[in-house]
C-alpha cells in the first residue's frame, strides 16, 4: 500500500473478528482517518471536522445504536457498552470545541480516547471463536481469542548506550484470533518460562530478534515427545472470501503475492515468528 498503516493499535482494532458493515465501524474509520490529517502540517481541521461529523451520526443514531448493541454477544454487557456510546458522543461534541479552538495537541488525545472505546466495544462483539483450525494442529498449544503479556528486558551497559535506565518493559498483545497456532505456542512458551534470561541474538535498524536457547537444540524440545516442536507457516488474509488462515505455503508461493495480511508487518512493535533459512 501507498500508505501502509504503521499504527498498531489501528491493526489490531481492524483484525478483529467482527461484522465489519456494523455501523461501529463506521465510526472507528472516521476516527483512524484523523490521523491522515495530523500529518499535514499544522493538521487539516477541515477533515477533522467531516470525521467527527460522521461519528456523530452514528453514536447519535437510534437505529445505528440498536445495531451497535444487538451485537455485543454478552447480553449482560450490553448497558457497559450503551454507557461507552454515551460517553463518545460526550467526547465528540468536547472535540467539535476543539477544532473550533484549532487546538492541535489536543486533537490526537482525544482521537485516541474515542477510539480506546471503540475497541472496546468492538471487543464485546467478538462471536465464539469463528472458524476451525485444521486437525493436522490439533496437537499443538493453540489461542482461540488474544493474550496480553508483559516482556521485561534488562539491558548491559546502558551508560555506553547514552541511557540513563537499565531495564524497561513491553505490553504485548498476542493475536489468536488470526493466528491460533502461533499464538498458542508462544503464549504455551511464556508459560513454560522458555523465553527467561534468554539474551538478544539480534538488534539492527530492521529487527530485534531472540528465541534461540543456549546449547545444541535450536529450538524449544517438547517433553512430551522429545523433539522439537514445530508450528506450520500461518497467515490470514484480509479478504472476505476466506474466513481462515492459510498454512503452510506464503502468500507468495501461492502466487498471491499482491493480497494483503489481516496483520501486516507495517507496525512499529509487530511480532512474528522466524522461519530456518531453508523452511
Amino acid at each position: 500500500a501507498s500508505n501502509p498503516n504503521t499504527d498498531g493499535r489501528a491493526i489490531l482494532r481492524y483484525a478483529l473478528p467482527i461484522n465489519n458493515q456494523n455501523p461501529i465501524r463506521q465510526v472507528q474509520k472516521s476516527m483512524e482517518a484523523i490521523s491522515a490529517a495530523l500529518r499535514v502540517p499544522g493538521v487539516k481541521f477541515s477533515d477533522v471536522s467531516k470525521s467527527i461529523r460522521r461519528s456523530k451520526k452514528v453514536v447519535n443514531s437510534d437505529k445505528d445504536r440498536r445495531a451497535i448493541l444487538a451485537e455485543v454477544t454478552n447480553p449482560g454487557r450490553r448497558s457497559d457498552a450503551a454507557s461507552k456510546l454515551s460517553e463518545i458522543s460526550s467526547m465528540l461534541s468536547d472535540f467539535e470545541q476543539v477544532v473550533e479552538k484549532k487546538d492541535k495537541q489536543e486533537v490526537p488525545v482525544l482521537q485516541q480516547k474515542i477510539l480506546r472505546l471503540v475497541g472496546e466495544i468492538e471487543e464485546e462483539m467478538v462471536p465464539a471463536f469463528p472458524y476451525e483450525v485444521p486437525g493436522d494442529y490439533s496437537n499443538l498449544p493453540q489461542l482461540k481469542g488474544r493474550a496480553t503479556l508483559e516482556l521485561k528486558m534488562k539491558l548491559k551497559d546502558p551508560a555506553q548506550r547514552s541511557l540513563d535506565y537499565d531495564h524497561f518493559s513491553m505490553t504485548m498483545v498476542v493475536d489468536g484470533y488470526n493466528a491460533p497456532v502461533t499464538s498458542g505456542n508462544f503464549v504455551d512458551l511464556v508459560r513454560r518460562k522458555f523465553y527467561d534470561g534468554m539474551e538478544i541474538q539480534r538488534s539492527d535498524g530492521f529487527v530485534v530478534q531472540t528465541g534461540d536457547p543456549s546449547g545444541q537444540a535450536e529450538g524449544f524440545i517438547d517433553p512430551s515427545t522429545g523433539e522439537i516442536r514445530r508450528i506450520p507457516f500461518e497467515v490470514m488474509v484480509d479478504n472476505d472470501k476466506e474466513s481462515t488462515p492459510v498454512y503452510e505455503e506464503t502468500l507468495e508461493e501461492l502466487g498471491r503475492s499482491n493480497e494483503q495480511p489481516v496483520l501486516p508487518f507495517n507496525a512499529f512493535g509487530t511480532m512474528a515468528m522466524a522461519r530456518s533459512e531453508f523452511e
